[in-house]
């Protein structure tokens, strides 16, 4: 079973159970990372050590992309470097930022090979100097988290449209995740997904909405509640 398989199957658990436990993204986020630093400190492997000797974590929230990304109300795309520069070259106020992953769990050979500035991915230019080095995977695990818990229990369709449209943007900024590569051979993130969870009565117009999303084979996007 991979950590992926574990971790789903440990929080589909919890939420069917009791689903209306959840009021956030933010209370699964908790729940991830409690299970998660559970099981690796049962192997103890719960922190890593940097190459400059700090002890950190390996399980984290809001963890930055590797890249630039725009992401105008629902849609979502990369802007490489080169094209950044030469459109701040044009408009100088023109912004830019990364994106944030909801959790991760950092490879634990990529910390020890790493100062703590770069393992905690914030100093962009650093990091970027060091794509020009050979690096092991940043990332074991890397997931988006999608909670639908409606405060009225009768929805919209534009309320259904919405939901949708943003869980599409964070389906594909967590696949471009999963498609980054520090060279050919070497993925930034080994495994990706996204889980969307829902405590709601319209399961079908959910469902239906949901499987409008493109999605492919290495990058599930996993349902909960529905």
């Amino acid at each position: 079973m991979s950590l992926l398989e574990y971790l789903y199957s440990r929080i589909k658990e919890a939420f069917e159970k009791r689903p209306y436990q959840f009021f956030t993204e933010h209370d699964i986020h908790s729940e991830i990372s409690r299970i998660s630093n559970k099981y690796l400190g049962q192997q103890s492997a719960e922190y890593g050590k940097t190459l400059d000797g700090y002890f950190v974590k390996r399980v984290h929230h809001e963890y930055p992309t590797p890249f630039r990304c725009l992401m105008p109300d629902d849609k979502f795309s990369i802007i490489l470097e080169s094209e950044y520069q030469k459109i701040r070259e044009k408009r100088p106020g023109f912004r830019a930022r990364r994106g944030w992953l909801d959790l991760v769990i950092l490879n634990p050979e990529y910390i020890e090979t790493n100062e703590y500035q770069i393992v905690t991915g914030k100093n962009y230019n650093m990091f970027r100097e060091k794509l020009e080095t050979r690096q092991p995977s940043a990332l074991d695990l890397a997931i988006e988290i999608v909670h639908f818990n409606p405060q009225s229990f009768s929805i919209s369709p534009g309320r259904v449209r919405n939901t949708i449209g943003y869980a599409r943007q964070d389906y594909q900024k967590i696949c471009a995740v999963a498609d980054f590569r520090f060279d050919e051979n070497v993925p930034f993130c080994k495994e990706a997904a996204m889980l969307y969870f829902a405590s709601t009565e319209h399961k079908e117009r959910l469902k239906a909405g949901l499987n409008r999303i493109k999605t492919i084979k290495d990058v599930p996007l996993l349902t909960i509640g529905l």
